[in-house]
């Protein structure tokens, strides 16, 4: 009974079954609303009991110590409910019609609803929830949005138009407080079991992550971060951003003769006539030297969005947010019997319908990459653009290359967003090819903290066949026997403990975020995916959603 979530203080000061006998009836034949409570990682379900119920000045567990002769008739409900599909149609009616009293709430928060306090005395409906908004945030989850907040605050401008536009102010606009619309089952389209009631007594607060932002953005027991060791990434400052973003990388021939051989011993290089285009960046800069572009294969610049050259389709491809941030589909699916869905929120209706992308429910299944991708276009200086037409014989390749400085001043970190937007058309056969690498560089630069924030986005049409492949093996390597305890080395008789060596290593301080969005939107479209991390960064983060 202690681990229940339904009992709560003080009722468990009862010890023994037969005291918490009559309260599991009464929860289970009383009750007038559910109430999901929001809690860390979890969300647990809490009674509500009547007025009149929590109007005994007797301890509460006293106050369910009624004889089961008085109770209503017991519940006929199916397991159904239990587990999202909601009740049979006949039953509803039965859940209507039994006893006195109607299990049917048409609102829970209805203002003429009185609960009292342990003094018996009224308490006040809570209406005005901003002052409530940051109350549950811990100083982890403070430290979280002061370090987001300065890599959006970072200098310099944005240059993807209404693309930066869009996402910033999604991103700035804070989540309206309000409660959820109150649906039928059965008669409402909208319907959903994923849903967070409250006590009218009770602040609304909001999900968590986003408590100052209108994106969620990294939370240490968040459940997409619940592996990843949040308060280190949040110690490195990658408020910099590297010289010259925005604008194209310029090579002597001695510099370009040298990146091309470093290239060459990564393996990250393939001759001009084994490829059928190639874009190359440098720490989130466009080269033009390195790189061969095509009609269909380039890269798009400021200059791009500004001009509105970009067809609608294209700036509506790279306004799309993942996590179902964007809710229309990029693709109707089609439903003979209620017609082509086009919302996400609603795409399982009318049984499971997902609910808004900034419900607890919902940020529970997401890959927490929103936040990141739209901070890549409020960030990124430039879009390496792939359209595939018709049968690709050779690889597309997109190389992302790092130098230890990246492009920085070395006293305070840079980060840098790579973007890609890969549309296969209609028919069309091709193969892309992405990697991070590392580059040499002279040793008088010394190493910088480096966060790359790639995201890609990938588009499938009908009948097409898309190959994906990307290799990230950036950071350099991993101390060598770095597993062995220090005693261990000792014993081997090592000049240097490996995991000391290690700790040394500059590449420790760079973060690496790669998010990956695949929409498939016509019949028959194909789409294969390999994804390798052999990186030595600090952290690494691959995410990918199809």
């Amino acid at each position: 009974w202690d681990d229940c979530p339904c009992v709560q203080e003080p009722w468990r000061k009862a010890t023994t079954r037969e005291q918490f006998a009559p309260a599991s009836t009464v929860l289970s034949q009383h009750h007038l609303t559910m109430k999901p409570m929001r809690r860390r990682n979890a969300l647990s379900t809490v009674a509500t009991v009547s007025a009149s119920m929590m109007s005994s000045s007797r301890p509460c567990v006293e106050a369910f110590s009624l004889s089961t002769t008085a109770l209503q008739p017991p519940s006929t409900t199916s397991l159904r409910v239990s587990i999202g599909l909601g009740p049979e149609s006949d039953e509803v009616k039965d859940i209507a019609t039994q006893g006195s009293t109607s299990t049917k709430e048409k609102s829970p928060y209805d203002p003429a609803r009185v609960i009292l306090d342990e003094d018996g005395q009224p308490l006040p409906h809570i209406t005005d929830f901003e002052p409530y908004r940051k109350t549950r945030m811990s100083e982890s989850d403070k430290a979280a949005d002061a370090w987001f907040a300065s890599l959006v605050e970072s200098d310099g401008p944005s240059f993807l138009g209404t693309v930066s536009e869009e996402h910033q102010r999604r991103l700035l606009t804070p989540v309206e407080l309000s409660d959820e619309p109150v649906f039928e089952y059965g008669e409402d389209d909208e319907w959903t079991p994923y849903v967070t009631r409250r006590l009218p007594t009770s602040p609304l607060y909001p999900a968590y992550g986003l408590e100052t932002y209108g994106l969620p953005v990294p939370r240490r027991g968040a459940e997409a971060w619940r592996h990843f060791d949040i308060n280190s990434l949040v110690a490195v400052d990658y408020s910099g951003r590297p010289e010259g973003t925005g604008s194209d990388v310029v090579l002597s021939d001695d510099e370009k003769e040298s990146i091309l051989a470093s290239l060459l011993s990564k393996g990250a290089w393939q001759a001009d006539d084994e490829v059928e285009a190639r874009l190359v960046y440098i720490n989130g800069r466009f080269c033009p030297a390195l790189s061969i572009q095509t009609e269909d294969v380039k890269n798009l610049d400021s200059s791009d969005f500004s001009s509105g050259k970009l067809s609608d389709k294209t700036i509506e491809y790279l306004k799309r947010l993942p996590d179902g941030f964007t809710d229309e589909l990029a693709a109707e699916v089609p439903d003979d019997s209620n017609g082509p869905h086009k919302s996400l929120e609603n795409l399982s209706g009318p049984d499971h319908c997902v609910g808004k992308a900034t419900g607890q429910f919902a940020i529970n299944n997401q890959q927490g990459t929103a936040a990141f991708a739209a901070l890549n276009s409020i960030k990124a200086g430039s879009v390496a653009y792939v359209e595939a037409n018709g049968d690709a014989t050779k690889p597309i390749i997109i190389v992302n290359a790092q130098t230890p400085s990246a492009g920085g001043s070395g006293e305070q970190g840079v980060a840098f967003h790579p973007r890609t937007l890969a549309v296969a058309n209609d028919g069309s056969v091709s193969s892309l090819i992405q990697m991070c690498v590392d580059l040499n560089e002279a040793e008088e630069n010394s190493p910088c903290a480096t966060l790359v924030n790639g995201y890609t986005q990938i588009f499938v049409g009908a009948d097409a066949n898309m190959t994906h492949s990307f290799l990230d093996e950036s950071g350099g390597f991993v101390t060598s026997r770095v597993e062995l305890s220090d005693s261990e080395a000792m014993e081997r008789s090592l000049p240097e403990s490996p995991r000391v060596v290690e700790s040394r290593r500059p590449a420790l301080q760079n973060s690496n975020f790669q998010a990956f969005d695949v929409h498939v939107t016509g019949d028959s479209g194909s789409f294969q995916s390999s994804l390798m991390e052999l990186s030595g960064n600090g952290r690494s983060r691959v995410a990918i959603s199809t």
